[in-house]
């Protein structure tokens, strides 16, 4: 799965018994439900005056959504973590990779509506997903606390001079357009209120951020949702799909097209090459449509890694979807 860079074994086992006579599969693995057990938070995941650094050329972060309505998107991502880090180095999609994991939850209801793990690499991803609590909780009001994961994150500090950072968040709902000044100082320990609006274009001045979008189905609020990290992030950037083990060919796709290592098509020969279905590549061509139709992104240096045709990229940093 992971080339030799990350490698681990996945078996699902059924589920439970099908109407058809046969067996309904979950979208994880025995191991991904047993790694991701957790009952409480990690005092190792705590937010609060957290600081963030990393020597990595390409870091890049993972925040999920851990709500209820999330399902059981985290477990298939972890099943899928090794093939992602294994791709990036294998079709040298990004220089040197990083990966930083969080959890989001809602702060007005959860007891762990931030988790933060430090940026790591290989199979030490491991050791920071298992301590992931997936609490499972939200407070129905359409929003979770993306903009607290998107405070804490605009202050990473990079030690590399051309560090090229991506963000994915991963989730369903809104972000908070305002916190409150106790909520802040109770879950990332500092003095004053934040505005959702303002996290969020800290954040952007400094990764390159995407959302992958699950489908809100309660209430028909999905249009207003899409619309708020639309105007957040740019609408090429909300990538809509409701298919979890789809999840990471998204990811890789939207940084290969980011760093310009691929476009649309060329990363679609590569899914073609690891065996993806026609459905699968479909389904992963939609959600990357507008931002494969787009120019690549300014703040990723690919000098050096491979091209699309396999030769070494000579495409400077280009300019801003």
């Amino acid at each position: 799965m992971g080339g030799g860079y990350y490698d681990r074994d996945v078996h699902s086992t059924p589920a439970a018994s099908s109407s058809s006579g046969g067996y309904d599969y979950a979208s994880y693995s025995d191991k991904a439900a047993k790694a991701m057990s957790s009952r409480s938070m990690s005092s190792d995941l705590s937010p609060v005056k957290r600081k963030l650094s990393t020597d990595a050329k390409s870091p890049i972060v993972v925040a999920l959504d851990v709500t209820g309505s999330m399902g059981d998107w985290s477990k298939t991502i972890y099943d899928k973590m090794p093939m992602f880090f294994g791709q990036i180095m294998l079709q040298g999609y990004l220089a040197d990779p990083a990966i930083s994991f969080a959890a989001v939850g809602d702060a007005n209801t959860d007891s762990a509506p931030l988790q933060v793990c430090d940026f790591a690499r290989g199979t030490d991803l491991d050791d920071w997903l298992k301590k992931l609590y997936l609490e499972g909780g939200g407070g129905g009001t359409t929003q979770e606390s993306y903009e607290l994961a998107a405070a804490l994150y605009a202050k990473t500090t990079f030690a590399a001079k051309d560090a090229g950072p991506i963000f994915f968040f991963i989730g369903d709902e809104g972000f908070y357009k305002t916190v409150s000044a106790s909520v802040a100082k109770a879950v990332l320990g500092v003095n004053e209120g934040i505005s959702g609006d303002d996290a969020m274009k800290s954040l952007t001045e400094k990764f390159e951020v995407f959302l992958v979008h699950k489908a809100y189905d309660r209430g028909g609020s999905d249009s207003k949702i899409v619309a708020q990290w639309s105007s957040a992030l740019g609408a090429a950037r909300v990538l809509k799909l409701d298919a979890p083990k789809a999840v990471v060919d998204v990811m890789l796709g939207a940084l290969a097209i980011v760093s310009s290592a691929r476009d649309l098509d060329s990363y679609v020969v590569d899914m073609e090459g690891r065996g993806q279905t026609t459905a699968r590549i479909a389904t992963v061509k939609d959600a990357l449509g507008a931002l494969g139709a787009g120019t690549a992104i300014a703040k990723v240096d690919t000098s050096g890694l491979p091209s699309a045709k396999g030769g070494k990229s000579n495409k400077g940093k280009g300019k801003k979807l």
